[in-house]
């Protein structure tokens, strides 16, 4: 009995220690789980922010090829241009020469295409260092969206990582609760046997009282269990079973059980609320009666048809040697109808 006790209380404390610990946990994870959703979250956002800029720097890039493809093409011209300008001027040169400067009007010409002349190598030179300008920020650009490759393939490994982690987090959770209910169970089962060590244990003082002529003491909540059968009421009788105070094998002073009183008052409910919770139906008092004996004698055939339909037994006899067929006592016999009518 200390055995068990003790061992129920350790199973109990170290339920209580399991609770403990798996609520902190389950806090734990619960807390942690909040923290890489937010995590993704941002994750996600940057993830999107970084596509945003991504396509940005690509329509940035196209547009910035296509100003190159103009600047070329500008510069092919230009070339042309040149060109013909050189080849124009070396002509005038030439008749320039040949004419000895009797040609005042095709020299003012010939300034004004070494102007123009000038004027287009100074173009040209600046739409080089425009064409180098465009260039560096294409590869500036290329260089970035690198960069930003490499962060998302960096975030999607740490994501993959966390999943993995939540994964062994629930699964250490799930084996958690799998140990707490075994426990509880083993607690509960526990219980029960202490319930039933300490009905048995009572029941046999109770009928070792009665066998040595020994004066039973009962509690107030057992005078009132008795007063409940007798009287019928049921509803008291079980907040007293259902609050482990009395057993509903419990004996009073002249050996007779609840189930003995309730029959004596023909309480047929009260009999089956016992019943429901373990009653013994074949108890004998001091003088052997049965619950059956009182009720075949009083002629409550409805309560003693019910007490063998739930298996009581017939047999037993009296201190007189009587079945519950024949009555309490020669004096008292039962009624001579009821072995007809309940079979």
């Amino acid at each position: 009995m200390a055995t068990i006790k003790a061992e129920l209380e350790a199973l109990q404390a170290a339920a209580s220690r399991a609770q403990l610990s798996q609520d902190a946990e389950i806090e734990r994870l619960r807390k942690e789980k909040e923290e890489e959703e937010r995590r993704v979250a941002e994750q996600l956002q940057l993830m999107q922010a970084l596509e945003q800029q991504r396509l940005a720097k690509e329509e940035a890039e196209r547009q910035l090829s296509e100003q190159l493809k103009v600047l070329s093409d500008e510069l092919s011209i230009k070339d042309e241009a040149l060109e013909e300008l050189a080849e124009e001027m070396e002509r005038l040169k030439i008749v320039h020469e040949t004419k000895n400067g009797k040609d005042s009007a095709k020299l003012d010409e010939l300034h004004s295409l070494r102007k123009q002349l000038k004027e287009a190598e100074a173009k040209d030179l600046t739409s080089q260092e425009e064409l180098k300008t465009l260039q560096q920020q294409v590869k500036d650009a290329q260089k970035k969206e690198q960069t930003q490759m490499n962060i998302l393939a960096r975030i999607k490994k740490e994501q993959g990582e966390e999943a993995k982690k939540a994964k062994i987090l629930e699964a250490e959770a799930e084996s958690k609760n799998a140990q707490k209910e075994a426990a509880a169970a083993k607690v509960e089962e526990l219980e029960k046997e202490m319930e039933l060590v300490r009905e048995a244990r009572a029941m046999r003082e109770t009928s070792q009282a009665v066998a040595a002529g020994t004066k039973v003491v009962l509690t107030a909540q057992q005078q009132s269990a008795f007063g409940a059968c007798r009287h019928g009421r049921k509803e008291e009788l079980t907040d007293l079973l259902g609050s482990g105070v009395v057993h509903a094998n419990c004996i009073n002073e002249a050996g007779n059980s609840l189930v003995v009183i309730a029959a004596q008052n023909n309480q047929k409910d009260v009999c089956k609320a016992l019943h429901h919770r373990g009653a013994d139906l074949d108890t004998q008092n001091r003088l052997g009666q049965t619950a059956l004996h009182f009720a075949f004698a009083f002629g409550y055939t409805e309560l003693g048809k019910w007490l063998v339909q739930k298996g009581a037994n017939t047999n037993l006899k009296n201190a007189n040697g009587m079945t519950c067929y024949q009555g309490l006592s020669p004096a008292q016999p039962a009624m001579p109808f009821v072995q007809r009518y309940v079979k």
